[in-house]
C-alpha cells in the first residue's frame, strides 16, 4: 500500500478525528458593528459515510437566538448530530463554521415539513449542556436529543483505494420536563415508560393512553401522548 492510500485509510478510518480538523477563527462579515454576529471555527465533515451526520441533509434557513437575547436570520444551517454542533454556511466563502454554541441560546431550522426549535439542556447526570429539539412546549416539556452514532464500518472504494467507511444511524433520546420541572428519561419507548414521567398519575395516564389507542411505538405517538397528557393534568390543575 502506498503512503498515500495508507494516509487515506487512517484519515477515513472514523469521524472523530476530523472533528477539529482545519478549524481556523471567523467571524461573519457584518458592517453593523451592533448586530449580532455569527463566530466559530471552519471545520471540514466532507468524509465519506453510510448515512448521514445530520437532521436534515439541507442547508436550510434559520433563525439564531443568541444568549443576549439578540436573533439573526440565516439562509443556510445545518445540525450535525454526530458530533452534535450548528454548522453555518458562509454566504461568499462557502466554507463551512461550526459556530461556538455557548453564545446560542436556541435556534430553529425551517424545514419544508416543520421547524425544528432547538434548546440548550442538560441531561440528568450530564456535565454540559446540549442541543436538543422542542418537540412539545406547554406545561409540559418535550425533548429529543438528535444523536446519530456509529453503528457499524463497512469497506468500500474511494479513488481506487478501499477504505474503512463508518455506518451512521439516528439514535434518538427523548426526555420529559414536567411543569415542576422534574426530567425523566424515556429509555424506551412504551406505556409504562411515560406513565412513569408522571407519578402518581400512572392510573388516569394509562386510561387515557387506552382511550386514545396509543401504545408509544414511535415519535408521533409519544408526541400525541404528552399532547394529550398536558391537556389532561391542565385542566384537573395537577
Amino acid at each position: 500500500m502506498t503512503r498515500l492510500a495508507f494516509t487515506i485509510l487512517i484519515a477515513f478510518a472514523s469521524l472523530a478525528p476530523l472533528k477539529d480538523a482545519f478549524s481556523q477563527t471567523i467571524r461573519d462579515s457584518n458592517n453593523n458593528a451592533f448586530s449580532p454576529r455569527l463566530s466559530g471555527e471552519v471545520v471540514n465533515y466532507n468524509v465519506p459515510t453510510k448515512g448521514s451526520q445530520y437532521l436534515f441533509q439541507d442547508w436550510l434557513p434559520a433563525r439564531v437566538l443568541f444568549q443576549s437575547g439578540e436573533s439573526l436570520e440565516v439562509a443556510s444551517l445545518r445540525y450535525n448530530g454526530y458530533h452534535n454542533t450548528v454548522v453555518w454556511r458562509h454566504p461568499k466563502t462557502h466554507r463551512h463554521i461550526r459556530l461556538d454554541d455557548l453564545l446560542i441560546k436556541e435556534f430553529s431550522l425551517n424545514h419544508p415539513a416543520r421547524t425544528a426549535r432547538f434548546v440548550r439542556f442538560q441531561a440528568p447526570g450530564a456535565t454540559e449542556t446540549i442541543f436538543a429539539e422542542c418537540l412539545f412546549d406547554e406545561n409540559i416539556r418535550l425533548l429529543a436529543l438528535r444523536n446519530i452514532e456509529q453503528t457499524d464500518q463497512v469497506v468500500e472504494s474511494y479513488v481506487g483505494t478501499m477504505v474503512s467507511v463508518p455506518v451512521l444511524e439516528p439514535r434518538p433520546e427523548y426526555y420529559v420536563v414536567s411543569a415542576a420541572g422534574e426530567v425523566t428519561r424515556i429509555s424506551r419507548l412504551n406505556r409504562r415508560n411515560l406513565e412513569r414521567a408522571f407519578p402518581g398519575n400512572e392510573r388516569d395516564i394509562r386510561r387515557l393512553l387506552r382511550l386514545h389507542n396509543l401504545r408509544i411505538r414511535n415519535e408521533a405517538e409519544l408526541l400525541e401522548a404528552v399532547t394529550l397528557i398536558d391537556d389532561m393534568l391542565g385542566q384537573e390543575g395537577r
